[in-house]
Protein backbone atom coordinates (compact mmCIF):
# COMPACT_ATOMS: atom_id res chain seq x y z
CA UNK A 1 0.00 0.00 0.00
CA UNK A 2 2.38 2.44 1.05
CA UNK A 3 4.50 1.97 -2.21
CA UNK A 4 1.61 2.55 -4.42
CA UNK A 5 0.99 5.56 -2.57
CA UNK A 6 4.52 6.62 -3.43
CA UNK A 7 4.15 5.81 -6.89
CA UNK A 8 1.29 8.03 -7.46
CA UNK A 9 3.60 10.90 -5.42
CA UNK A 10 6.18 10.17 -7.56
CA UNK A 11 3.80 10.40 -10.62
CA UNK A 12 2.38 13.41 -9.58
CA UNK A 13 5.87 15.19 -9.23
CA UNK A 14 7.41 14.08 -12.54
CA UNK A 15 3.63 15.03 -14.12
CA UNK A 16 3.88 18.59 -12.94
CA UNK A 17 5.00 21.58 -15.29
CA UNK A 18 6.86 23.43 -12.59
CA UNK A 19 6.82 27.09 -14.13
CA UNK A 20 9.61 28.48 -11.60
CA UNK A 21 12.08 25.93 -8.99
CA UNK A 22 10.19 26.13 -5.37
CA UNK A 23 11.80 27.84 -2.21
CA UNK A 24 9.77 25.84 0.13
CA UNK A 25 9.37 21.70 0.31
CA UNK A 26 7.43 20.70 3.41
CA UNK A 27 6.26 16.75 4.06
CA UNK A 28 3.75 16.57 6.59
CA UNK A 29 0.22 15.45 7.66
CA UNK A 30 1.49 11.92 9.78
CA UNK A 31 2.59 10.55 6.10
CA UNK A 32 6.87 11.01 7.47
CA UNK A 33 5.82 9.11 10.52
CA UNK A 34 4.50 5.80 8.47
CA UNK A 35 7.40 5.37 6.21
CA UNK A 36 10.64 3.23 6.36
CA UNK A 37 13.84 5.43 6.19
CA UNK A 38 14.28 3.69 2.78
CA UNK A 39 11.07 4.80 1.96
CA UNK A 40 11.89 8.33 2.85
CA UNK A 41 15.29 8.15 0.74
CA UNK A 42 12.67 7.51 -2.14
CA UNK A 43 10.44 10.20 -1.71
CA UNK A 44 12.94 13.08 -0.82
CA UNK A 45 15.52 11.49 -4.35
CA UNK A 46 12.58 11.99 -6.45
CA UNK A 47 11.75 15.14 -5.29
CA UNK A 48 15.06 16.14 -5.89
CA UNK A 49 14.98 14.71 -9.18
CA UNK A 50 11.47 16.08 -10.33
CA UNK A 51 11.29 19.32 -8.35
CA UNK A 52 13.06 22.30 -9.41
CA UNK A 53 14.60 24.23 -6.45
CA UNK A 54 16.23 27.44 -5.86
CA UNK A 55 19.50 27.39 -4.41
CA UNK A 56 18.47 28.35 -1.17
CA UNK A 57 15.38 26.05 -1.03
CA UNK A 58 13.91 25.29 2.60
CA UNK A 59 13.07 21.59 3.32
CA UNK A 60 11.74 20.46 5.96
CA UNK A 61 10.21 17.12 7.17
CA UNK A 62 7.41 17.21 9.85
CA UNK A 63 7.57 13.55 11.92
CA UNK A 64 6.63 13.27 15.68
CA UNK A 65 9.25 12.66 17.90
CA UNK A 66 7.48 10.38 20.06
CA UNK A 67 7.17 7.75 17.10
CA UNK A 68 11.02 7.91 16.29
CA UNK A 69 13.66 5.07 17.45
Amino acid sequence: MRRRYLGKIVDVLRSTDFTEPVETIYIGGGTPNMLTWQEMEFLFKNIVENVPQTSDCEVSCELNPELLT
